[in-house]
């Protein structure tokens, strides 16, 4: 079983109705809209007959704020030397590469715009390829298991008995993917067992689902009861090798992932790359000073399970990308916020001050993905609360001539006490 937040848990909408997109003619760009609820079907040129030499074929899908886009691949034969390229402009490591004739498992957008590239080069051409397009909506969040992780949703858990010998990152990766982060940074294994016939997953490199992995049960010697998944977040752009760099990055100093990004987000006035290795290390480099389309990159090499190499490889984040705006001013109180600042994935929780309460709106805050928002990428959601002086009651003190005092408050009447005079007309048996 997978334990996966019910804020990424997706469901295919019905399909309705469906339509084709076609392009014949090199150079253009075909602009989709996806209306969850349909589907939208894309071929290559004149599918099934052999496309066309010599072609660059843009397609421009776009979704609602809230969704994120399936792109399902129902028949694919292309020269190994032609290729379909699916970028997401906002996410730089979400890019995925098809070739060849082998079928690809389904490409699950991180945001809600993407981009389907298609080249073809001078010699050969095959039948093409057939692709759905359609929507998948997030389903409610869930603070339980949000708190469980310290604000922070980038944290996945598998709970099932797995292979020690079969367990591999691929899987790690499919489980963030299908979370909506661009795969896994570290995961730790827990509560070694002793193992019979147990689970074991395969992955492909861009399998976006645990569902399209290959399950199977196998034998085994040992076994893990659960692994504890900690997902790339969303700024992160590769592994790479900076050592023509260092010069220019800043004094480096001792945080962690998270703790990096927040740093280099307001280290400068300028946009910076937080730049992270050995799980403790922080730098922070000018965005303008490096062109990371020219760097060497190997992602594997900055695995936490993989023997640190030779150079200087680091994994590379856009600290500008995925932060919220400060959080709402609240009067008579404040947020208690984790030391990760404003970033994704962050919950913060309203505190008022002494003699006052929480009333209205919600305790707890968190930075997403926008859904309402035209100008920013992330912002806070949830209602802001209000912090209300408390009604602490009044009393009022009234005084009889000769039979004593009484408290009166809006709550309760008491008796504080009562005096007889010597001559009281009372009388008690």
């Amino acid at each position: 079983m997978v334990i996966m937040h019910p804020l990424y848990t997706l469901s295919l909408l019905y399909v309705l109705s469906s339509s084709i997109f076609r392009v014949n003619a090199d150079g253009e760009t075909t602009s989709i809209t996806l209306e969850c609820g349909k589907i939208k079907n894309l071929s290559s040129p004149d599918y099934p007959k052999p496309y066309g030499n010599n072609l660059e074929i843009h397609w421009d899908v776009q979704a609602d704020l809230t969704q994120r886009i399936v792109v399902t691949f129902h028949d694919f034969h292309t020269e190994n030397y032609d290729t379909l390229h699916i970028v997401e402009e906002n996410y730089p490591s979400a890019r995925a590469k098809y070739s060849g004739s082998k079928m690809a498992t389904p490409y699950l957008s991180l945001g809600n715009h993407l981009e389907v590239i298609f080249r073809s080069d001078e010699s050969e051409s095959r039948k093409g390829f057939h692709l759905s397009l359609s929507c998948l909506t997030h389903t409610e969040h869930n603070t339980d298991i949000h708190e469980a992780f310290e604000g922070f949703e980038h944290i996945r858990v598998l709970t099932q008995t797995l292979c020690r010998n079969a367990w591999h990152m691929d899987v790690a990766d499919t489980i963030c993917r299908e979370a909506g982060f661009p795969g896994a940074y570290e995961t730790t294994l827990n509560n070694t067992t002793s193992g019979s016939n147990e689970t074991s997953y395969i992955c492909k490199t861009f399998t976006h689902r645990l569902q399209d992995c290959e399950n199977f049960t196998s034998s085994c010697t040992d076994a893990y009861k659960s692994v504890v998944i900690n997902c790339n977040v969303l700024g992160q752009l590769g592994c790479f090798e900076l050592a023509n760099y260092t010069r220019l990055l800043s004094r480096s100093v001792k945080l962690s992932r998270d703790q990096c990004l927040t740093h280099c987000n307001s280290y400068s006035a300028m946009p910076q790359y937080a730049v992270h290795h050995s799980g403790t290390n922080c730098s922070c480099i000018d965005q303008t000073a490096l062109d990371v389309t020219k760097l060497t990159t190997n992602r594997n090499l900055c695995r936490t399970d993989t023997t640190n190499p030779t150079g200087h490889w680091v994994t590379l984040y856009n600290a500008s990308f995925g932060f919220c705006s400060k959080p709402p001013e609240l009067d008579n109180g404040s947020w208690n916020n984790s030391s990760n600042g404003c970033m994704y994935d962050t919950t913060v929780t309203a505190k008022c001050n002494d003699n006052y309460e929480l009333v209205d709106g919600h305790r707890k805050m968190r930075c997403d993905r926008a859904t309402t928002s035209t100008t920013q990428d992330f912002e806070w959601h949830g209602t802001t609360p209000s912090c209300r002086k408390r009604n602490t009651g009044s009393a009022d003190n009234e005084s009889f001539s000769g039979s004593g005092k009484i408290l009166k408050s809006n709550w309760q009447l008491m008796i504080v006490s009562f005096f007889f005079m010597y001559n009281s007309p009372f009388s008690f048996y």
